[in-house]
């Protein structure tokens, strides 16, 4: 088996011969009850490198910190509920709780399903991601925007870029409800970027939220 594990992880990873997922393209990682990362797939590491991940995403040294370090503030609250009732939940076998959410590329709209699978014993989860949908931005008639000159329009009184957590576009600081996409700063975000949601993701894929 590909990727990293927890040595006290191993045994529980049986529960995916059940689940027979696809291991070349699945992207899998296993939590504890803490949420402390316990176990991530090879895809898990293409996944990382391919998007600009953190070298340390890719290595040992992330085993055994919990996943929220990794998660935008905004979501943490969301993404703490949702793992805390998926191992809760009673049967662990089918899955019980999933959860869409989007990932785009610079050059790609891409929409996962993130399903939740309650390890024997409320153990921990093991978490699946597959990919529902991919496509080239023009083809959903995304305008790209090239920010140039008006890079200032993007900087809220703190000075900071606000890129949606979801959907990564980028929040239009003159121009109330707007969010730009701009290819470039997902590629590269500026130095100073935080993180929030915009209107449409908060109410499509975090309606329990708003």
């Amino acid at each position: 088996m590909n990727g990293m594990c927890a040595p006290d992880f191993v045994p529980l990873l049986g529960f995916m011969k059940a689940m027979e997922p696809d291991q070349g393209t699945e992207i899998i990682y296993g939590i504890r009850p803490d949420f402390r990362l316990s176990y991530f797939n090879e895809a898990w590491v293409r996944f990382a490198r391919d998007n600009g991940g953190s070298p340390s995403l890719m290595s040992s040294e992330c085993l055994g910190l919990s996943v929220l370090d990794v998660t935008p503030e905004d979501l943490r609250p969301f993404y703490r509920e949702l793992f805390t009732r998926a191992m809760a939940s009673v049967t662990y076998r089918p899955r019980s709780i999933s959860h869409e959410y989007e990932c785009s590329s610079p050059e790609k709209y891409r929409r996962f399903a993130m399903n939740l699978y309650r390890l024997e014993g409320g153990q921990g989860l093991l978490i699946v991601n597959a990919l529902l949908v991919e496509m080239p931005h023009e083809a959903r008639g995304t305008v790209p925007v090239v920010p140039a000159a008006d890079a200032d329009a993007y900087l809220d009184h703190h000075a900071l870029v606000i890129q949606c957590a979801a959907c990564r576009r980028i929040k239009h600081q003159q121009h109330p409800g707007r969010w730009d996409w701009i290819p470039a700063w997902v590629r590269q975000p500026p130095e100073r970027t935080s993180h929030g949601l915009c209107e449409l993701c908060l109410n499509y894929y975090y309606p329990a939220k708003g």
